[in-house]
C-alpha cells in the first residue's frame, strides 16, 4: 500500500473545510458589518444617520416590563436601549444594575451596548434588545 494513500484520499475532504469555512466565514463578516464596520481593530464604524439595532428574538413578543432601560450617547447619537433577560437567566437584579452602571459612564456608550449585549446574547441571557439612536440636529448640539 502507497504511505501518501491515506493523504490523497482525504484532501478532497480537507479542501472542502477549508472552503466552507472560508464562505461561513465571509457570511458571517457580512452580517456584523452593521454594528462591527470594517476600521481599525476596536473601532466601531457608525451610521451616518438615525438607526436601529436588535439583539436576541425580536419575535418574542416584548411582553411585561422591561429588565433594563439605559439612556446615552456618543458621536452626536442620543440612544435609548431597552431589553429584557431570558426566563431562566442567572443574573441577579445586581448584576443587571451593575451593568447598566457601566453602560451609562461608558465614554463610547454605542460601542459598550454592542459588546454587552452580544456579550449577553451569547450566553443565553437576553430574551431581547434594541438600541434606538438618532442622530442629534446641530440646533439641538
Amino acid at each position: 500500500m502507497d504511505s501518501n494513500s491515506g493523504f490523497a484520499g482525504s484532501l478532497p475532504k480537507s479542501i472542502w473545510t477549508v472552503v466552507l469555512a472560508c464562505f461561513l466565514s465571509a457570511f458571517f463578516l457580512n452580517t456584523t458589518n452593521a454594528q462591527f464596520g470594517i476600521g481599525f481593530p476596536g473601532q466601531m464604524n457608525l451610521p451616518q444617520n438615525d438607526f436601529t439595532w436588535t439583539w436576541g428574538d425580536q419575535r418574542s413578543g416584548r411582553r411585561g416590563i422591561d429588565d433594563f432601560s439605559i439612556f446615552g450617547s456618543e458621536a452626536g447619537f442620543r440612544c435609548d436601549l431597552k431589553g429584557k433577560l431570558r426566563l431562566g437567566s442567572r443574573l441577579s437584579k445586581m448584576e443587571i444594575r451593575k451593568i447598566e452602571s457601566d453602560l451609562r459612564s461608558s465614554m463610547s456608550f454605542i460601542s459598550a451596548v454592542a459588546w454587552a449585549m452580544n456579550d449577553l446574547d451569547a450566553r443565553r441571557e437576553l430574551a431581547w434588545a434594541t438600541l434606538e439612536c438618532e442622530k442629534r440636529k446641530r440646533e439641538e448640539r
